[in-house]
Parts: C-alpha cells; sequence; structure tokens
C-alpha cells in the first residue's frame, strides 16, 4: 500500500511540474528576411504524436480581424499559403519562401483526447529591403514588418558618407545615395530586441542575412560611420522614443503582456494550491496510519 501511495505521488509532481512549465512558457521570436525558409517550432508538442494528429497551426496578424487556420490536426488547410506550408516531424511548422505577409503571430495548439490542450506562440518578423532609383539617386530601405508594435532596431552600415542621406522611422531605416554608388553593397543592420539576435542584411537581392553573435548593447556609434555623430544621436534618440511610444500606447502589446501576466499568476496558484493539497493528503494518510497502528496495538493488548 505504502509504495502504491509513493507510486501515485510521483505521478503527481510529475504532472504538476509539466503543468507549471507549460504555464510559464514564454513566446518565440524568429526575424528572416523576404525569400528565405523559416521552421517554426512547436515547443508543447505532445509526445509521441504519429502524424501530428493532435496538432493545429492557427495565424493571425494585426490587420486582420480574426486567425485563419492553417493546420488542423495535423492536415494542412486550404489557403493561399498552404502551396508553401508542410510540418516537420516533430510538428514544427515549415514555410518556405517567406513573403512580408507571412509576418504575424503563429500559434501551435495542442488536442488532448478532443480537449483543447495548451498553446505556444511563435512571433514571426519578416525583413523587406527594397530599391528605388531617381534621377541622380538611389534609395535603399530596410523595413521590418512585425505582429505587433515594432521592436527592433533597424539601420544601415555604410562605410563611406559621401553625399549619403540616412533617415529613420519606426521599424525602418532608408538611406539615398548617388546613383554612381549604385553597384556598391550595403549592409543593413537588424536587432530584435526580445532576445538581442542580431541579422546583417546585404542590399543585394535573393541573398540571405547572416546571423551574428547577441548584440552589446554597451556599444557606441563610433562602429557605425552612417552620419556625423550628431545626427547618429538624434536618430538613435528618435528611435529610442519611437520604441517606447509604440510599447506603451500599443494596446495588443499591453495586451499581451496582461495575458503572460494572467497565465504566470494561474500557474504559481495552482501549484501552490497543489502543494497545500498535497500535504493535508499526506498528513491524513499519517494520522491514518497512525490509528490503524494504534488499533492493531489495542487489540492485541486486549486478547493477551
Amino acid at each position: 500500500m505504502v509504495q502504491s501511495g509513493h507510486i501515485q505521488m510521483c505521478v503527481f509532481w510529475i504532472l504538476l511540474l509539466q503543468f507549471a512549465a507549460v504555464s510559464s512558457q514564454t513566446s518565440s521570436y524568429f526575424t528572416v528576411r523576404v525569400g528565405d525558409d523559416v521552421t517554426l517550432p512547436c515547443e508543447n508538442v505532445i509526445k509521441p504524436q504519429p502524424s501530428c494528429g493532435s496538432t493545429t497551426w492557427i495565424y493571425s496578424t494585426r490587420k486582420q480581424s480574426g486567425t485563419e487556420e492553417l493546420v488542423n490536426l495535423g492536415k494542412i488547410r486550404e489557403s493561399s499559403t498552404s502551396d508553401r506550408l508542410s510540418l516537420t516531424a516533430d510538428c514544427s511548422l515549415l514555410i518556405e519562401r517567406v513573403t512580408e505577409q507571412d509576418a504575424g503571430l503563429y500559434s501551435c495548439r495542442q488536442f488532448i483526447s478532443g480537449q483543447q490542450g495548451s498553446d505556444h506562440a511563435v512571433h514571426l518578423s519578416v525583413i523587406h529591403i527594397t530599391e528605388q532609383t531617381h534621377t541622380d539617386k538611389v534609395t535603399l530601405t530596410c523595413s521590418v514588418f512585425t505582429y505587433e508594435g515594432c521592436r527592433h532596431t533597424v539601420e544601415w552600415l555604410i562605410q563611406s558618407t559621401r553625399n549619403t542621406e540616412i533617415s529613420q522611422s519606426t521599424c525602418s531605416s532608408s538611406v539615398s545615395i548617388d546613383s554612381d554608388r549604385k553597384d556598391e553593397s550595403f549592409t543593413c543592420e537588424v536587432t530584435d530586441n526580445n532576445n538581442n539576435k542580431v541579422l546583417l542584411c546585404s542590399s543585394e537581392p535573393q541573398t540571405s542575412c547572416e546571423r551574428q553573435p547577441s548584440v552589446d548593447k554597451t556599444k557606441t556609434s563610433t562602429t557605425l560611420a552612417t552620419t556625423p555623430s550628431t545626427q547618429m544621436t538624434k536618430n538613435n534618440k528618435q528611435m529610442d522614443e519611437n520604441f517606447n511610444k509604440t510599447a506603451t500606447s500599443d494596446p495588443s502589446t499591453q495586451s499581451h503582456c496582461w495575458w503572460r501576466l494572467m497565465v504566470g499568476s494561474v500557474g504559481v496558484a495552482a501549484l501552490i494550491s497543489a502543494v497545500v493539497v498535497v500535504n493535508i493528503w499526506t498528513r491524513a494518510k499519517v494520522r491514518k496510519s497512525e490509528t490503524d497502528e494504534n488499533k492493531v496495538c489495542s487489540d492485541e493488548e486486549d486478547a493477551l
């Protein structure tokens, strides 16, 4: 009986720890360039799961009011993007030839015995570099398309500032150069402030961005020869203001933060409640065992 009780306790704690781990999960963040392939992980996938029969992928963007079901219980749904979608062996979602319209929030949802389980959110941001030619000028624009308020830093790394004009806006940076420099290669640096990952993207089309070590936020602007230091300071200040303004005023961002806080609170509350219940159950078990032992001893004494 005691061994059976220990086994039940072990199973209970395993399930409890799994619930707490799921409740405290954070979202994943990915940034890729237009034309790249990307694999979005389903970190809450139930294993084993033949043919991903318990997995559903849901997609949503800020531009549309609802959501779109891309995968239903392991089956790709017919849609405008279905020819570019597939599932991997671990039920991750593979998107081929990414477009700027693919930027958004992807949720991997698990179903257990027909009942909805937990979700894992994956934020996909997409980098797009465009070129516009004017009479004697060429303008290169590096933009990042996201699901919610911009949390990326975008800037051009220019070796020569000769006749160069740089302008910054939220999640975008443009550089205007003389047309005789059109054949030069320029680099756009994109920093994802969600995870401090850095990508270096060439202005040349159909090239993938190079992943760099996580950004060191203590670096100075002296490494960037884009504009005079005073202009760089002004641009960086404006970018910080835009970022802070977006982060505080964007309702979807605030809603997402509140959602995380609520889920975390529920997980902690469930953990505390479970500990209390187990503690009470254990004490009651001990008392019952002691009572049974005392009763046996009493019966033996009466027999003597």
